[in-house]
């Protein structure tokens, strides 16, 4: 500290001023390091854990951020029909049709809800959950346990540093399922596939939609969200990987300190939040500018919503919310610059607003 003060003092009176607040910027970005990775060494990692304990045999451990017990088949209270037989249960769908993915530990309330919706409107597509023993239940849904395409995300596991407010191994997670997501593409001889986030309603024919991203390697929310995630070239997520661990080895060095900073500047101004897979997203596109499709943009009259809790990008709000209508079965928002009615080809329930999603699931229009 006495380093940075002196040299703090060298620079009065010589109109070089705005390097102190570089140089103390600097030592509090080394602190913040230099504190968090203190705490690692009491973290686990959730893969790990559950490679570990699980024999063919044996359930996959329960989800440790959950504090309640693991659901049992008894227990669970699902829609009639929700939990399908054991028969037929790797059938696939007309190959020509866009594999769709998600990717979800434990048996979420709202997990439900995604995978009917997006099963209603394209009922062609195979639909793959990778997950665990507690989700394993759904009818025509192809069901993968992520452990076993794990081993990538294990290593990842290894070396990520952990620069955020929100838990540890929620965070590790939302940059494991990368690849996780890559490994089972590989394994499986899937070059492309639409991938959504578990609080994802998702209302149009992904198939179709898919050829209005062909042009990109892949698509995102707000240029750093991957909730509707078209991938049409499977190579081009796993160079999305290899720029990860390039991060977290620090063989990027530039690219990880602008993480580390990213979080300094956050815990500088008393902020929550912190470094993600969409901080990496972020310095992921500013790479391959033009390489990278948008999907929260307005786009012949519909739109990926990025969230249904703001107005982005200029929707009309009701009660904490976009305000939606429906005409002839499906969702649309009033955009308020044009007053156009716009289609919702789908709708994204961050945070509290997944207790809503039964509100907006597709009725079948007559």
């Amino acid at each position: 500290m006495q380093s940075w003060i002196g040299g703090c003092e060298q620079l009065k009176g010589t109109g070089r001023l705005p390097q102190v607040e570089v140089i103390t910027f600097l030592g509090y970005m080394k602190a913040v390091e230099s504190r968090l990775l203190q705490r690692l060494s009491a973290g686990g990692h959730l893969l790990r854990n559950l490679i570990r304990r699980r024999t063919p045999r044996e359930p996959v451990s329960p989800d440790p951020l959950k504090s309640s017990p693991p659901f049992t088949r008894e227990d669970r209270t699902l829609p009639k029909g929700a939990c399908r037989q054991e028969t037929g249960r790797e059938e696939e769908s007309k190959p020509s049709r866009l594999p769709i993915v998600f990717i979800h530990y434990g048996n979420s309330d709202y997990l439900q809800h995604s995978l009917r919706q997006v099963k209603r409107t394209n009922p062609h597509s195979p639909l793959y959950l990778l997950g665990d023993e507690s989700n394993d239940c759904y009818e025509e849904v192809i069901h993968h346990p992520f452990a076993d395409y794990a081993q990538e995300a294990e290593a990842f596991s290894r070396i990520y540093k952990h620069y955020n407010t929100t838990p540890f191994h929620y965070e590790l997670f939302n940059f494991q399922r990368w690849f996780i997501l890559q490994e089972f593409l590989h394994h499986n001889y899937l070059e492309r596939c639409l991938y959504l986030d578990s609080d994802t309603l998702f209302y149009a024919d992904a198939s179709k939609e898919q050829k209005r991203f062909a042009p990109f390697d892949f698509t995102l929310s707000k240029k750093t969200s991957g909730c509707t995630f078209f991938l049409n070239r499977r190579e081009a997520l796993n160079n999305f990987c290899r720029f990860l661990t390039g991060i977290y080895t620090r063989r990027d060095r530039y690219a990880y300190d602008r993480m580390v900073a990213h979080f300094a500047l956050r815990q500088k101004h008393r902020l929550e939040g912190g470094v993600c897979d969409m901080t990496a997203f972020g310095l992921y596109g500013e790479l391959y500018f033009g390489h990278i499709g948008e999907v929260a943009l307005i786009n012949d009259g519909s739109i990926y919503d990025p969230n249904i809790n703001t107005p982005d990008p200029g929707f009309a709000m009701h009660d904490g919310i976009k305000k939606v209508i429906w005409k002839q079965g499906y969702p649309y928002g009033i955009h308020l610059k044009t007053g156009q009615e716009i289609r919702f080809n789908s709708l994204q329930f961050q945070g509290r607003a997944k207790r809503l999603m039964p509100h907006f699931l597709q009725e079948p229009y007559a």
